[in-house]
This record gives structure tokens, sequence and C-alpha cells, in this order.
């Protein structure tokens, strides 16, 4: 074999690459490398979903603070409910995937100037109380008609008399579209002008301003797929309310879920929270009413995962895969004086040196919220 044909030889062969065996044994160590570095990979990503939820929810909440401010009018996060597995357990299991923002509408005053207000008992045929309130009768004059459109049956919303005084909570009853005044009600509304008749007076009773409830505005922000707001230990305080774990018949608030939401945080136009609203069981109707009022401390929302939703319980510890106990759940906290909002990780610990000798389910939940308050308090971040 010449010189020439040798060189040739080894010139074909060096063409030829790495045998079958040598790719066989090349794809078998990716393969061990990818099976090795997945549960890693899926780790990474589902903390990467988490924290992008929470990034979304906290920019949520400063694009509300900012219109406020704008528009003059409270704005705040209106939270969309889902129910979690059985919808008839008690406690029912809830969380949050969708938010909207939401505004205070313009106050109403009638839709002429001759509108009126007047307030008597229940029936409509005496003057209003003490004894015989709350649950007032607001009947009004040159004004039902907008009403009707703007105030729904079931709707909650505020008003005062004469533009001046105290804020009366309203109802409107679905069972006779009438509008009441409820409970809470600190002082008997005015009566001083009796009651109507438009054939003698048809200006008495008083002018009045209604408040609506916020109103939902824009396209939906929703989180993303795989995080979900665990609103069971979502609430306001180091152990207060947890929204939407009441344990009473939850049918009518499934029901009424699309219209109403399930949490709702508004800012004032100055920035610091000036409402927080949630659902509780009304015994004096016997139905859920969202009610409203300043929150007791920071508002703490936990960010977690949809499947473990369903492990909640107030068993001593939480179960071990539920959101409290997931060190990879994120708290997004509303400060209520400053409005200011931040993300932190979520602290649970299960450490008997940080609980007492005989620990209940809302010294865990304690432990967490602090520890999300207290970084908080140091800037979050």
């Amino acid at each position: 074999m010449t010189l020439q044909s040798r060189n040739l030889r080894r010139q074909r062969r060096s063409l030829w690459g790495f045998t079958l065996l040598e790719l066989l044994i090349v794809i078998a160590i990716i393969l061990l490398l990818v099976i090795a570095t997945l549960p890693r990979l899926k780790q990474a990503l589902d903390e990467s979903k988490l924290r992008e939820g929470s990034r979304q929810l906290n920019s949520y909440f400063a694009m509300a603070k900012s219109r406020a401010a704008t528009t003059g009018r409270p704005c705040g996060v209106w939270f969309v409910g889902e129910p979690v597995g059985d919808p008839t357990a008690t406690p029912a299991l809830w969380q949050s995937r969708q938010f909207y923002l939401a505004e205070t509408p313009p106050p109403y005053s009638g839709d002429f100037l001759e509108s009126r207000a007047w307030i008597t008992d229940s029936s409509g045929n005496n003057l209003a109380t003490a004894a015989n309130g709350p649950n007032w009768r607001i009947n009004f004059v040159n004004a039902p008609g907008g009403l009707l459109t703007l105030i729904g049956n079931g709707d909650n919303f505020q008003i005062r008399f004469d533009h001046k005084g105290p804020y009366f909570t309203g109802w409107r009853n679905p069972a006779d579209g009438l509008f009441y005044i409820i409970a809470p009600a600190l002082t008997v509304p005015p009566t001083a002008n009796g009651f109507y008749n438009a054939n003698t007076n048809p200006l008495a009773g008083y002018q009045f301003e209604i408040v609506r409830i916020p109103q939902r505005i824009g396209a939906p922000l929703t989180l993303p797929q795989g995080t979900s707001v665990d609103l069971n230990y979502s609430g306001f305080g180091s152990t207060g309310v947890n929204f939407l774990t009441e344990s009473n018949p939850v049918g009518q608030l499934i029901a009424r879920v699309p219209s109403l939401p399930a949490v709702l945080l508004m800012f004032s136009p100055d920035g610091h929270v000036d409402s927080v609203s949630y659902f509780t069981w009304d015994t004096n109707v016997s139905q859920y009413r969202l009610v409203s009022g300043n929150p007791q401390g920071t508002t703490h929302f936990l960010v977690g995962r949809p499947e473990k939703v369903l492990n909640f319980s107030v068993g001593i510890p939480p179960a071990a895969n539920s959101n409290i106990t997931d060190n990879d759940a994120l708290w997004v906290s509303v400060a209520r004086l400053t409005g200011s909002v931040t993300t932190t990780d979520n602290g649970f610990t299960n450490n008997p040196n940080l609980l007492p000798m005989t620990p209940t389910f809302s010294d865990y939940l304690f432990n967490a919220r602090e520890y999300a308050r207290n970084q908080d308090v140091k800037g979050g971040r």
C-alpha cells in the first residue's frame, strides 16, 4: 500500500465521526444528567412563578395607589373569589387567582334638585327611634329611578343626610327591593322633618349623599399558572381575621361571588389603606354580607400554590403540605398607615423555642405574619 493510499484512508476515517456505541454512551450520560437535574429545575421554575405572582400583585397595589392619588377618590384591588374543593365544607376553602382595579364611583344625590329622603321604622308607618332600629327604612322621592339602576338588590352603600353628620350603612333588601339603614348604627338618623307628604310639603325630608361600593374597572390581572393567593391564611393583624374561613353555610356566598369581591382593599388618595372589605355571615338576616372597615394592622396576603390550598387546616402543627408551611410561599403585606407594599419570604417555623408550651394554630400564624411584618419594617424587598 502506497503512502498516498494510507493518508487517504486516514482522512476517510476522520470523516466517519463517532461510532454508534460512542453515541449511545453520550446519549445515556445526557439522559442521566437531565433526570438528575429535573427536580431542581422544576423547583426553580415553581419558585420563579411564586415570585412573579407576588411581584404582579405588588405592582397592582402600586397601580391602585397611583390611581387613587390621580382621581382623588379611593381606589384599590378587587380579589375574585374561587372556591376550592367541596363548597359545602366548613370552613370553606378559598383562593384568588384573578384581580381587578376597583374605584369608588362619584357620590349620588338623586336625579333632581328636589330629591329627598326621609326615615321611618321598617314598616314605613312610624318615626325612626332607637327602640325600633336599626333596619330603619329609607324612603326616597324624585330619586328611585337612578337608585334602582345604581344599587342592586343585596348591595350595601353609605348614606348621610343634608351633606353633613355621620355616614350610615344602607342596604337594599332583595326580598322587597326597598332600602334600609342597617347595623351597626351608632345614632338614630335625623327624623326632625317627620313624614313625607307631597301634597302639603314637597320638600319634606332631607337632601342626601350616597357613596356606593367600589366598581371594577379595566381588564383583570391573572396570576401565573400554578400560583394563587390563599385566602384562608390571608388576613389583617398578627392573628386577626382570616378571609373567607367563615364556618356558616356558603351556598349564598357562592352565588354572589361573580358580582362581589372576595376581598377588597382600598387606598385613600393620600396613600394609606382606606378600608378592607370581606364577607361575613349576618345572623340577623341569615345571609352573607360584604362588610368594610379599617384594618387592624398590616394586611397580609399569602401567595402560594393552588394544590396546597386544599390542605388548609387548623391542626397543630398545620399540615406539612399546606401553604402556611411552605417556605417557598411569599407574603405580600400592605401597611395600614403608609400603604407601603412589601414582599417577604414565608417565615413559618416549628421551632419549640419560639412557641409556647402548648401552641395553638394562632401561634403558628402569629409567627409567620410577625416575620412578614418585621421584614416590612426593615424594608422587605
